[in-house]
Parts: structure tokens; sequence; C-alpha cells
């Protein structure tokens, strides 16, 4: 049997995921949340609820703890990144297209992460039923050659 150090947020972040690939979302949240209260300071606690908010369709809860994420820590393009989806989903699309904006200007590959989690623009339309703005489509597209 494995004991968990009580104070060791890092711990309890590492047991949320484990929590999440069973798709046990309360003992999820329940040590995401202790992972927070120990450490509050560390924006990829926030990252990581806002991730399991979104899961479940809380979109809002997602948001809120993205921006305080990005409080604690604005240079972490993932956070903008996760912001982003959640707004699409919201079909909120100037916030949406601004936290794209600003995961790419830092570097990432938006094209490649959103490829990643839906393969392509018209998979995740299909996925979602959500139809993306054509400004937003074309930032998440490959280019032709």
């Amino acid at each position: 049997m494995v004991k968990l150090d009580p104070s060791d947020a890092a711990a309890y972040c590492a047991l949320h995921l484990a929590y999440l690939d069973e798709g046990d979302f309360e003992n999820a949240f329940s040590c995401i949340n202790e992972a927070i209260r120990l450490n509050s300071g560390q924006p990829a606690f926030y990252v990581s609820r806002g991730t399991l908010y979104s899961a479940m369709g809380d979109l809002d809860n997602a948001i809120k703890d993205y921006d305080k994420a990005i409080q604690l820590n604005s240079n972490y393009p993932n956070t903008y990144f996760s912001r982003c989806l959640a707004y699409i989903l919201k079909k909120e699309w100037k916030e949406a297209k601004t936290d794209l904006t600003e995961a790419r200007d830092m570097g990432m590959d938006i094209i490649a992460k959103f490829q990643s989690a839906f393969e392509s623009v018209t998979n995740f339309e299909r996925i979602s039923g959500i139809k993306l703005p054509e400004d937003i489509a074309e930032m998440l597209t490959p280019p032709q050659p």
C-alpha cells in the first residue's frame, strides 16, 4: 500500500490525475482542491482544476481557474490555449481569439496543439456541434501548400 504525505501538494495533484484517468471526477476534484489548499500559489494546480471543470461542462468555473493561473503566471501559453477552448465552447469568439493569439505569440504551435486534441477543425466541429468562425478556424488550420 502506498501512503500519501498529507502535506505534499504535488502528490495530491498527481493523484487527481490518476482518479481522472479512471473517470472518478469526485475524487479527482477532492485531490486537486487539496493540492490548491496546500499550495494556492501553484498556477499548474488551477490549470488542472480548470481542465477538470471544463471536462465536466462547468466552463465558467474553468475560466475562473484559468484566470487565476494567469494571474499567478502569465507566461504559460498552455493556460491561454486551455482558456481559449473554454471560450470556444461558450461561443465567446472575441475572448477565444484573444487567448489563441496570445498563446501563438508566446511561441506555442497552436495548430499542432489543436490537432493533437481534435485532429482537425472539421473533426472538432463534428464532435462539438460548434461551427468555428472563419478567422478562428483559419488560425487552427495548417497552411495549404
